[in-house]
């Protein structure tokens, strides 16, 4: 039974070996230049743990260590680098590796150090789950900052810099979470703009648990949302700041708004709509800077599933979305709306009943009330006085 016992533990052992020299191999196989033919002994002819830049562990012989930093290797890096699932160690720095950085390098969960640097790499270096975990102090409750449809949202000092940053985790029990994290990941390919909120990196892992851990790093803003700033009691239950915004910094915060949905609707490769504009989704920074942030029901225009768009909209229940309406540059516009400036209130809001602007207007046409409108020059005083 006991010879039975250690016959299987080494056949898995051996199997998963032969896992990480296979990934290994196809990560050779995209290496077009080995002047000092460091890869030389990654062959079948080696133990995978004899081979030049690789270190296993000690129980089990599985690579936890991938050193090949200053070998002037090129060509570009196989995906199959995320099969290395015990890695804790990628080291390709100072080498000319090309293309873009592989999604993958997300997957490696147990990686607690990843150098890329002095390459000609192309995207954003994934982290780690770890980092993450660590930069946040386990996610505590007391570095929750926000809350939306999909995600919570956690203040964390990142790296050994400390770099303050807002880390978006993904809720992905709930439906529509995955598409929301695909669709705010593909919206911001190649586009950059200074009243954007700006994407440092992303997250695709497994947690220590072993279950799927979804998470972007933004920015972090620190003066909040602008939601906080026009409603009173969220501004007095925040206690973070001692006076409401001036006439003049709100409409620059709108023209920050507006030229923000100019680039995405007009200056984008592909249009993009965002689908979701609302002060709780714009950030201010220190010199009161608006930034359009949460593109997780955005939609490039120009590949757009209505089945798909309509059901994830309805539980998110936002606005004219949630009617029925297609995704739109007009949509953007509309929510962006001056009314919201005009009556001091969302449409949507957290612990506030839900209300659709355009029902309410077509129900009180319906039954013949009159909805006045402020005019500008009555709003104008209003603004100024708050």
């Amino acid at each position: 039974m006991l010879l039975q016992v250690c016959i299987l533990v080494f056949a898995q052992a051996r199997f998963s070996n032969e896992t990480d020299m296979q990934a290994l191999l196809e990560f050779k196989s995209q290496v077009t230049e080995n002047k000092r033919e460091v890869l030389a002994s990654w062959n079948h002819s080696f133990p995978l743990c004899h081979w030049i830049g690789i270190t296993c562990g000690r129980k089990q012989e599985r690579v936890t260590s991938l050193d090949l930093g200053g070998f002037k290797l090129s060509g570009s890096i196989s995906p199959s680098i995320g099969n290395l699932s015990f890695l804790r160690s990628l080291n390709l720095g100072d080498n000319s590796f090309q293309s873009n950085i592989p999604q993958e390098v997300g997957m490696l969960f147990r990686l607690r150090y990843l150098n890329m640097s002095y390459n000609l790499l192309e995207g954003k270096i994934l982290i780690s789950y770890e980092e993450l975990y660590n930069a946040t102090s386990g996610f505590s409750s007391s570095n929750l900052i926000g809350s939306g449809n999909f995600s919570d949202v956690f203040k964390g000092l990142l790296g050994l810099e400390e770099k303050l940053v807002a880390v978006k985790v993904l809720n992905l029990l709930k439906h529509g979470a995955t598409k929301s994290f695909i669709a705010e990941c593909e919206s911001f390919k190649g586009i950059r703009h200074r009243n954007l909120a700006k994407l440092i990196t992303v997250c695709s892992s497994l947690d220590s648990q072993g279950n799927d851990f979804r998470a972007l790093v933004y920015e972090f803003m620190p003066k909040g949302s602008l939601d906080m700033w026009l409603q009173p009691e969220d501004l007095e239950s925040a206690n973070n700041h001692s006076r409401s915004l001036t006439f003049a910094e709100k409409v620059n915060i709108a023209i920050d708004v507006a030229s923000a949905l100019e680039y995405l609707h007009v200056y984008c490769h592909d249009p993009v709509a965002h689908c979701d504009i609302k002060p709780s989704n714009v950030l201010l920074d220190d010199d009161l800077t608006a930034h359009v942030s949460d593109f997780g029901l955005a939609r490039l225009l120009y590949n757009f599933d209505e089945k798909t768009f309509l059901n994830q909209f309805s539980s998110a229940g936002v606005r004219e979305y949630g009617m029925g309406s297609k995704p739109s540059i007009q949509g953007d516009v509309y929510s962006f709306g001056v009314l919201e400036f005009y009556f001091w209130r969302c449409s949507l809001g957290k612990n506030r009943q839900t209300i659709h602007l355009v029902a309410v207007i077509t129900s009180t046409a319906t039954q013949s009330r009159y909805c006045r409108v402020p005019r500008a020059e009555e709003a104008e005083p209003w603004l100024m006085s708050g």
